[in-house]
């Protein structure tokens, strides 16, 4: 556990990257909690990989922080390919249908090197965009799953297509103004016949290297393309927004960080709970 508090600093913002698109309209509103409560409760979750810090979970945190124009930020950094840290992806239930057809046809025409595969196995179609056999698929509940497939695609520039068509379908769902539930990626199979939804989609999972890549060369996945799973995610921090913004030295902000955390754990306020949660109103 000593290790936590090593892993816990204060950063230049500017030497992070972040490795996904947010979205806007959550920024406001975190701003505004962490500048209501004085406060920055939870740390960003980074990793290192020279010569910048790759933000792997609370991009709206660091968005919003950047819209407070705090230079430095409070993290927690992790080993991101250590086999504790597990990286899986998210797909999208919609609550009435779409065309799965039609909306492929249109956003993604046949004259450009597009091709659908049809299919009304839904595992099917999971192993296929899992294998990377399809860019992505999109179904409604009664009728075929429609796979999006491409000629000539090589590994170089397999993920900015990925990226590509995953935002033009997550764009064209926000438009329309329809209710979209992400769900984890591993339970879809489970989820979506016993759940009210009427159509999904498919998205792709990345790999830990395509996501460092991907960033190092300041590229963005599209918002919800990861989901990162961390064990001893640090939370209830309570750092001070005053410390963040003073104006001193990088050092004697952590060294007063580190005197912080100590008087938690002295004053008996520190506590690890090992246990899984369900989160019934997140």
């Amino acid at each position: 556990m000593d290790d936590i508090y090593s892993r816990i600093k204060i950063i230049p913002a500017d030497l992070c990257l972040v490795h996904e698109g947010i979205i806007e309209k959550w920024v406001g509103q975190i701003a505004s909690n962490i500048k209501d409560q004085g406060t920055l409760k939870n740390p960003v979750i980074v990793t290192w990989h020279d010569p910048y810090y790759v933000v792997l979970d609370g991009m709206h945190r660091f968005a919003a922080l950047q819209q407070l124009e705090i230079r430095d930020i409070l993290v927690c950094e992790v080993d991101y390919f250590s086999p504790k840290i597990i990286l899986e992806g998210w797909d999208a239930f919609i609550f009435r249908q779409i065309g799965a057809r039609n909306l492929l046809c249109e956003l993604f025409p046949e004259s450009e090197g597009y091709r659908y595969h049809a299919t009304t196995k839904m595992t099917d179609a999971k192993l296929r965009v899992a294998q990377r056999q399809s860019l992505l698929a999109v179904g409604d509940k009664d009728g075929e799953i429609l796979l999006l497939e491409k000629e000539n695609l090589n590994e170089k520039n397999r993920v900015e297509e990925l990226c590509l068509v995953t935002d033009k379908v997550d764009r064209v769902l926000s438009e329309r103004d329809l209710k979209v539930l992400y769900v984890d990626n591993s339970l879809t199979l489970d989820d979506f016949e016993s759940s009210s939804a009427q159509s999904l989609v498919l998205r792709p999972q990345f790999s830990k290297q395509e996501v460092v890549d991907h960033t190092l060369n300041k590229k963005l996945f599209p918002p919800k393309s990861t989901r990162h799973l961390i064990p001893e995610r640090p939370l209830r921090v309570d750092l001070d927004l005053s410390l963040l913004r003073a104006n001193i030295d990088l050092k004697t902000k952590n060294n007063l960080l580190q005197e912080h955390l100590k008087w938690c754990y002295e004053n008996n306020r520190v506590r690890f709970y090992p246990e899984s949660v369900y989160v019934f109103a997140d």
